[in-house]
């Protein structure tokens, strides 16, 4: 998948669109959802920059994307750029407290200094994606 379909499905970003099953007709994840799930950085990177993003949107499995990422252990600025863009900790932990907190076992205290050091203020999307760096992300125009 390139950012030219990805913007193609603009109007399907926020609900249920993806699934692994071929066979499957129902569908179970969101596209930021899915491209967490398929570690596609420049995916992910170019979702977390558009405005109108449910970053909260739900998974047939009541998952967030938040949820998703520590689950899957990605690196820990992709959590800090998901914090960042509104992804909600307390929904998350009020969902499934243990999933959470077991996927996030390992570095589940460099996810707290994160949240601790995440700036109120919220980045200009002057560009067409976040660039995923270090713990922070740059806005690439």
């Amino acid at each position: 998948m390139t950012i030219e379909d990805v913007k193609k499905l603009k109007p399907y970003w926020n609900v249920q669109i993806a699934n692994f099953k071929e066979n499957s007709n129902e569908p179970v994840f969101t596209l930021l959802q899915m491209a967490i799930l398929l570690n596609k950085k420049t995916i992910v990177g170019y979702l977390l920059a558009r405005r109108g993003l449910d970053i909260n949107a739900l998974s047939r499995n009541n998952q967030t994307a938040l949820m998703i990422a520590c689950e899957k252990k990605v690196p820990l600025d992709w959590i800090e750029a998901i914090l960042k863009k509104g992804g909600d900790l307390e929904l998350a932990t009020m969902l499934h407290y243990a999933i959470l907190y077991n996927a996030c076992n390992d570095f589940v205290f460099s996810l707290f200094h994160i949240i601790n050091h995440v700036k109120r203020d919220t980045p200009k999307t002057k560009g067409d994606t976040v660039q995923l760096t270090g713990l922070g992300y740059e806005i690439k125009g």
